[in-house]
């Protein structure tokens, strides 16, 4: 029996606990409970203990918690549970007990002593996370069953099944039609009441407050009802059948929730809680539930919509490819009886005329049918190009009527042409194409006008447009014909005769014809009968008179350059003569060396060059020019007074432009040279337009970011090199945005483009911010820079950083998802005149942004040159760090640890050290933490055990048995090959496993999950020892060291410390030992230096001793040497 002091210190010791702590009999009367224990449940210490603990306990886990207790026994002495306890204020709260049984000889229990701990909170989100569980797996299942059905009906039988009962006692199916809902579909969770709710016939409900609720469901807003009474229903103003299906239910609440897909609703659910069949009530939660399943409904009815449209343009489609083979084969029977009939020998020629006629017709037709299939090819791919000309439209139209008159007088059709009296009408337009939309809609006009009625055309002027009318008198256009009228695959209805000929495309390929001219086209009906098609088309300004009829050639009268070569001094002097009277600069060479010298020195817009010169004739010399770059593009004129076309061929080959074949008149030459210069300007200023626009683009992509418009590093370092001859201060900041590789890893490998949007709207909010007072950059994919001319010093600098820092961390909205991004930055002060370039700054700012992410991120660091000393000695640890275990600099000192109570060694904790060769003795606190960032702790991990135990082999003669304990890393016990590689490196080593000690921190056992346990199990199996370092400074719990293999605590030295003149210390000590010696555990106390801290732990019955009280840490020898004097003293 403890002590009456120690009874006091362990009652002091357990009130300082922040866990509930209590002692009771068999039978439940308490016999002490701690203060935490009277705060929880509301009580005074000396009020309960001899009581029973039975009132405090929820009546509901009363009996629960007294059977529980009851199966204790010896061989089940620890029992966990979980119930509710009442608090004398009445407030019920929950919490986590662990019981330990005492028994006595017989093996009845005698006492028993608890621990626990409030874990309301902890129920709480349990339930939450089951809760969202569950709206997660019915949604799931919802969006797997909307999913698997395309028809509409089915789908929104789907709907209401999955509602009822999982999210509502009742759900309602509307779908949105004109101004009103329109039911399609009721469950209930009564049978005989659904029953009832579908055989009701609502009609049209049109109230105030009807239309109110749609309109809210139109803008995407759920409507939630409580406490719904009948007032509420009358206020609705429904018909008897509505208002019958709505006291049907017995409202408690509803929710009307819109069925959104696209952004628009398209109906809504009607989800009842009704007070006949539940007790249901629903909270935010069960409103965003209901929220996201009529997102997923609306996507599930719109994706039917889809389908049967799908379905119906397929239908029309295989109605139009029957339509196709018919057209085509229709022309090839006619072609098929004409050829026969031209096969006989007796047919006289009024018969073969008429079959060829007929053939020939008929030929025609299918060639018209082919070239507009290949017209709507082209146009769908836009393939079609316009050559664009000013035109007057009167004159066009005129054309186009001209050529349909025929055939409408055939069908004994009038066609008139109509005009507006107002000014001409002048449109930019292919002539052709236009010809094709305007004849394509007056063919359509004769084909389904009557006989003996008329075809009009309307030219008229409407604003700002041309609009042309074609008026038939046919059978009219049904609504849902119009609608659809220049659609593919869609044919209009002719009543009063036989279907006409024809594909039924040439609409569509108006309508396209007209969109690329700029211009829109429709179908009206025509009153009194009949149809009205209607283009128009953009007006633009008459042109200009042009003196030479082309707006293409270039005067006469412009200064041109050209080099006249003849060795014929008359004919070259007087062509000069002639082109210098035009206003041209005329050079006349008459050889063909001094041709080629002056074409390579000076630079002419025109060549005449005569092919039939001695020495170097024309071809020699034009092969000269074409091969120098500077002249390669001049055009080139032929003379020649050869009339053989192989010497004309031959010098076109050679890449002559054009000819003049002698005795040529002025008219030909100015013909030829106004040609030739025409053709040559277009053709270089098009190829100059194309290498601006190349280089524009070119300079675009190099300077500038593709996914966000930014500049990029090169134009960022062509900026800092401006900088330094600009004004100053300039502000240089760096914005690194945190955790970026977690949202690439989150979205990429299927959704890269939302990545792609989080920077773009990073980057307009930054460039938001810097607005006109600064330039922003994208350096990389997770890093901005930002030249800022607006601060006046470091203060105003990293107010502006704050700032963006503030627009970065807004909250993004992507496709239904919030995501929030948090950055990191550092700035740096650039100034005229100062020791540094701006580039030495720019890094600076690196530095510091980089030093803001090490540091925790999500803030702005001004740079400090402290921080970057300190940056570059950790890049050089780093660094060397790499090459320290291939050259053997690191070590292992051993420390020893003695018994407290017999003073004989017990074993040796194994410490790394580090011989730099430069920086000398480097400390573990200042290289641990960078070798588990970098991953370097697992291989130096692995050297410590594999030298750790070739030195237990080398002791083992000198030491046998001696116990060497090494420091596991978090990495290492996360590695599931952990325990296979201590076991290789013990057998490899000769080395027994019960001389090889684990350690391993608190925290480090909080944060490990069950197959580091399990892993730590199999080696404590296999006899290795596992022991808690630095006990007492993290957050362990009596169950986890339950769940881990633990036969040894380690007081931490911050407890060590202090005692015995800490109170507080030395009841933490005392609690720690009573308790690991409780759980069968062995303690040792680290740090002890002083003789009054060995006596209190002795006293407190510790187990071992490590220290400086005994030895520093020792290289292997030293310390061999100093345990071979240590137990001759103990001797």
């Amino acid at each position: 029996m403890p002590s009456s002091r120690e009874a006091e210190w362990y009652r002091a010791v357990l009130d300082e606990m922040t866990e509930m702590v209590c002692r009771y009999r068999a039978d439940g009367t308490l016999l002490f409970v701690n203060r935490a224990y009277c705060e929880a449940f509301g009580v005074v210490a000396e009020e309960v203990v001899g009581t029973s603990y039975a009132p405090l306990i929820h009546p509901d886990d009363l009996a629960r918690v007294n059977a529980e207790v009851a199966r204790m026994s010896p061989e089940r002495p620890l029992l966990e549970i979980q119930n509710r306890i009442v608090r004398t204020d009445g407030r019920v709260r929950w919490t986590r007990w662990t019981n330990r049984g005492f028994f006595d000889a017989q093996g009845r229990m005698v006492e028993a002593q608890s621990s626990g701990r409030d874990v309301t909170h902890l129920v709480a989100v349990e339930g939450e996370l089951r809760a969202s569980h569950d709206r997660f797996r019915f949604l799931a299942e919802a969006s797997r069953v909307l999913a698997s059905s395309l028809e509409l009906e089915a789908t929104l039988e789907s709907v209401a099944r999955l509602a009822v009962p999982q999210l509502a006692d009742s759900c309602t199916v509307f779908l949105l039609a004109e101004d009103t809902l329109v039911r399609r579909t009721v469950a209930h969770v009564d049978p005989a009441v659904e029953r009832e709710l579908a055989g009701l016939e609502e009609g049209p409900a049109d109230t105030q407050a009807v239309r109110a609720l749609v309109d809210r469901v139109r803008a995407g807003e759920v409507v939630h009802a409580t406490d719904v009474s009948d007032a509420d229903l009358d206020a609705f103003e429904l018909d008897p059948e509505r208002d019958r299906a709505a006291r049907l239910q017995t409202i408690r609440e509803y929710m009307v929730v819109p069925m959104m897909a696209r952004g628009e609703s398209v109906g809504a659910l009607s989800l009842v809680s009704s007070r006949a069949h539940s007790d249901r009530t629903w909270g935010e939660s069960e409103r965003e539930l209901a929220r996201e399943f009529g997102r997923r409904t609306g996507l599930a009815v719109d994706n039917a919509r889809l389908f049967r449209q799908l379905e119906s343009e397929h239908e029309r489609k295989d109605q139009y490819l029957a339509t196709l083979a018919h057209e085509l084969r229709n022309p090839m029977a006619a072609v098929s009886s004409a050829l026969e009939i031209l096969h006989d020998p007796d047919l006289d020629d009024e018969a073969r005329g008429r079959a060829l006629a007929v053939a020939g017709r008929q030929l025609r037709q299918q060639s018209r049918m082919v070239d507009d299939l290949l017209d709507l090819s082209r146009l769908t791919r836009g393939r079609v190009r316009l050559r664009r000309q000013p035109m007057l439209l009167s004159d066009a139209i005129e054309e186009i009527i001209d050529g349909q008159t025929q055939r409408a007088t055939h069908k004994s059709i009038e066609l008139r042409l109509t005009l507006a009296e107002e000014a001409p009408l002048y449109i930019d337009a292919d002539r052709d194409r236009l010809q094709q939309i305007i004849g394509n809609l007056v063919d359509n006009a004769i084909k389904f006008t009557s006989r003996g009625e008329a075809v009009e055309v309307h030219l008229a002027r409407e604003g700002d447009m041309a609009r042309v009318e074609v008026r038939d008198r046919g059978p009219g256009l049904p609504p849902e014909v119009r609608e659809r009228m220049f659609d593919l695959f869609v044919q209009g209805p002719v009543k009063h005769e036989a279907p006409s000929s024809g594909l039924g495309i040439g609409l569509t390929i108006a309508r396209e014809l007209t969109l690329l001219h700029d211009g829109r086209i429709e179908a009206r009906d025509r009153e009194g009968g009949g149809a009205v098609m209607i283009v128009r088309l953009p007006l633009v300004d008459a042109p200009l008179a042009d003196d030479e009829g082309s707006v293409d050639a270039p005067s006469s009268r412009e200064a041109l350059s050209v080099l006249v070569v003849d060795d014929n001094r008359d004919a070259a002097d007087m062509l000069g003569a002639l082109l210098s009277g035009w206003g041209h600069q005329v050079d006349v060479c008459h050889g063909g060396a001094e041709a080629v010298e002056r074409a390579r020195d000076v630079t002419h817009d025109l060549i005449l060059l005569d092919l039939g010169m001695p020495g170097m004739d024309g071809f020699e010399v034009l092969a000269a020019i074409r091969e120098h770059p500077r002249c390669a593009t001049i055009p080139v004129v032929l003379m020649t007074a050869r009339d053989d076309r192989a010497s004309i061929r031959r010098g076109m080959v050679m890449g002559a432009d054009d000819y003049l074949t002698k005795p040529f008149t002025a008219q030909e030459i100015r013909e030829t040279v106004q040609a030739r210069l025409a053709h040559h300007s277009r053709l270089t200023t098009a190829f100059a337009s194309r290498l601006r626009k190349t280089q524009a683009a070119l300079w675009q992509a190099t300077h500038h970011d593709a996914g966000t418009g930014l500049p990029n590093r090169t134009a960022y370092r062509t900026h800092l090199e401006a900088a330094e001859l600009g004004p100053s201060p300039l502000a240089l900041m760096v914005l690194e945005l945190d955790r970026f590789d977690r949202l690439q890893s989150a979205f990429h490998p299927m959704q890269p483009e939302m990545v792609d949007s989080v920077v773009r709207e990073i980057a307009m909010r930054v460039r938001r911010v810097v607005a006109e007072e600064g330039q922003v950059f994208r350096l990389d994919g997770s890093r901005f820079a930002v030249l800022y001319a607006g601060a006046r010093d470091a203060i105003g600098a990293e107010a502006v950083a704050d700032c963006l820092l503030g627009e970065v961390r807004q909250p993004f909205t992507m496709d239904d998802l919030e995501l929030r991004v948090t950055g990191s930055m550092g700035v740096a002060m650039w100034h005229t005149g100062g020791d540094e370039s701006a580039f030495a700054v720019a890094a600076h700012a690196e530095a510091a942004a980089f030093n803001a992410r090490e540091s925790g991120g999500n803030h702005a660091a001004m740079y400090d040159p402290q921080q970057h000393d300190r940056a570059y000695n950790r890049l050089v640890l780093e660094s060397s760090m790499h090459r320290a275990l291939e050259r053997e600099q690191f070590e292992l000192y051993y420390q020893p640890q003695v018994a407290a109570d017999t003073g004989e060694l017990r074993g040796v904790e194994a410490l790394i050290r580090w011989h730099h060769p430069e920086l000398g003795m480097v400390s573990p606190f200042h290289f641990i933490p960078i070798a588990e960032e970098t991953g370097l702790i697992v291989e130096i991990g692995r050297w410590v055990l594999e030298d750790a135990c070739r030195q237990i082999a080398a002791w083992k003669d000198d030491f046998p048995g001696l116990k060497v304990a090494v420091n596991l890393s978090a990495l290492q016990l996360r590695d599931e090959g952990m325990a296979d590689m201590i076991i290789k490196i013990l057998a490899d080593n000769g080395v027994p496993a019960n001389q090889l000690k684990l350690e391993l921190t608190e925290s480090m056992m909080v944060q490990a999950g069950e197959q580091a346990a399990k892993s730590l199990r199999r080696l404590r199996d296999h006899g290795c020892g596992v022991s808690i370092d630095d006990f007492g400074t993290g957050y362990s719990s009596l169950k986890n060291l339950r769940s881990f293999p633990v036969g040894e605590v380690k007081i931490d030295r911050s407890f060590v410390r202090h005692v015995p003149e800490d109170r507080d210390n030395c009841s933490i000590v005392h609690a720690v030992i009573d308790m690991a010696h409780q759980l069968g555990l062995r303690v040792i106390a680290e740090g002890v230096e002083e003789v009054p801290q060995l006596e209190f732990l002795r006293q407190q019955g510790c187990d071992d001793i490590q220290g400086y009280y005994y030895s520093k840490p020792l290289p292997p020898a030293d310390f061999a040497e100093w345990a071979r004097g240590f137990a001759e003293k103990a001797a």
